[in-house]
């Protein structure tokens, strides 16, 4: 069986794996330039930033709540008390992108 994906036809599972390699080779360059790009905007303090094709907006310091279920999970039935003395609250920025709506 032959499957076509965008970067090359793959027949054998070496082609598969060569083809999965090169993928995510591609993924981590990506992801290295969005963290980057992302810094540079958030380091400049930018709120919302409008190129030619895509919006982004920032949102600084979201506060997150997360139960660290594995200290509730160490006692057992954990009353309402106890889930709350073990939850974290942390903060995060949020980047959000959307592409321009094309003008007809």
């Amino acid at each position: 069986m032959t499957a076509q994906t965008q970067f090359v036809d793959v027949t054998t599972d070496g082609d598969i794996a060569d083809a999965l390699g090169a993928a995510r080779a591609k993924l981590k360059q990506a992801a290295d330039a969005v963290r980057f790009l992302e810094d540079m905007l958030k380091y400049k303090g930018v709120t919302e930033a409008n190129g030619e094709h895509y919006r982004v907006k920032i949102a600084y310091g979201i506060e997150t709540k997360r139960v660290d279920w594995k200290a509730v999970a160490d006692k057992l039935q954990p009353s309402r008390q106890l889930v709350q003395a073990h939850s974290k609250v942390t903060t995060s920025d949020r980047v959000t992108v959307s592409a321009h709506k094309k003008e007809v």
